[in-house]
């Protein structure tokens, strides 16, 4: 089976849209190859093929797009200090996490 993705934004002044990403692949996860550009809202469709025949295409998700996450700052133990096991860490709030 393959899928086809494919990820695009919408004009707010003439309500075009622009095709931003496209993929054909075999895998049911992944990366997009490209970086999306913070705080945009773009959709996504996809459609699969089972041998030579092309399925419908999906309805469009909108989602908006973000910074990576920042990285937790670990708190607690203190840097290289000797611990004995079982280990329990704390960590910060990630900001940008939900």
């Amino acid at each position: 089976m393959s899928i086809i993705l494919y990820i695009i934004t919408k004009n707010k002044r003439s309500n075009e849209f622009t095709l931003v990403f496209s993929s054909e692949t075999t895998s049911s996860t992944g990366a997009y190859a490209i970086a999306l550009k913070y705080n945009i809202k773009y959709f996504e469709r996809f459609k699969t093929k089972i041998g030579a025949m092309w399925g419908a295409w999906s309805p469009a998700w909108r989602f908006n797009s973000m910074h990576p996450l920042a990285a937790p700052v670990l708190t607690l133990p203190d840097h290289k200090t000797f611990v004995l096991l079982p280990v329990t860490l704390s960590r910060d709030t990630v900001l940008n996490g939900y």
